[in-house]
């Protein structure tokens, strides 16, 4: 999975932008921001018979 994490200004405080899958996330810090891209792509990259129904 591709993405790109960036740092920006969003309403003048600085903020950690995820871009993936078409779409941007926004968050607060860094980490944040690599927690989730981490975890997305994780879900993204397991084969469909490994995910779990809801």
């Amino acid at each position: 999975m591709n993405f790109l994490i960036e740092q920006a200004s969003v309403q003048g405080r600085p903020s950690w932008l995820v871009h993936a899958c078409g779409m941007t996330f926004t968050f607060p810090t860094q980490d944040s921001a690599h927690d989730f891209a981490s975890k997305l792509a994780e879900r993204v990259d397991t084969p469909i018979n490994c995910r779990r129904k809801h």
